[in-house]
């Protein structure tokens, strides 16, 4: 897995192995370093230039993630990711809401 911003990763290393320890503590067993900062990156600082963040506000916010917040993240990127699947035609929609054919919208 290619990380982004990989010398800040590299920085905040012992920062992210630390949250993952604690996530495990919480039977989280599966978190793993580049998925949390994955998450920092796509979710925490989206809106901001990460290059211009401080070294303390990347640790405030690493240590700050909950485990309701990940898999919060996980859940919307699985879904974004399989969105094809909820592609259905008129018939089908249809046929789910209960509509007849002759029955305007």
């Amino acid at each position: 897995m290619s990380v982004p911003y990989k010398e800040l990763y590299d920085r905040m290393r012992p920062v992210l192995q630390s949250k993952c320890e604690e996530l495990q503590l919480y039977e989280y067993k599966d978190v793993m370093l580049e998925q949390l900062w994955l998450f920092c990156v796509e979710r925490k600082w989206r809106k901001k230039n990460i290059e211009e963040i401080r070294p303390h506000e990347m640790v405030a916010a690493i240590l700050s993630i909950s485990p309701a917040d990940l898999m919060q993240y996980a859940q919307t990127k699985e879904m974004s990711q399989h969105d094809h699947i909820l592609e259905i035609s008129q018939d089908e929609l249809d046929l789910l809401l209960g509509l007849k054919s002759d029955e305007p919208l």
